[in-house]
């Protein structure tokens, strides 16, 4: 078992790295994994920091 917790659970980015603004930590898991898992708010967070107004919707069909 991987015990680094330093590291998202789903993709392995590092977390809270200063030079990654998608690393910021949700209890294990990072800021772009939440977003891509359907988070509103962290998808939110991401759209902004990729110069978006509203967050990009994926349909899950």
């Amino acid at each position: 078992m991987d015990t680094n917790t330093n590291r998202c659970k789903i993709c392995g980015r590092e977390l809270n790295n200063p030079d990654d603004p998608f690393s910021e930590d949700y209890e294990g898991d990072c800021l772009q994994c939440m977003a891509d898992c359907g988070d509103p708010d962290c998808a939110a967070k991401v759209a902004k920091i990729n110069g978006q107004t509203e967050p990009t919707r994926i349909s899950m069909r």
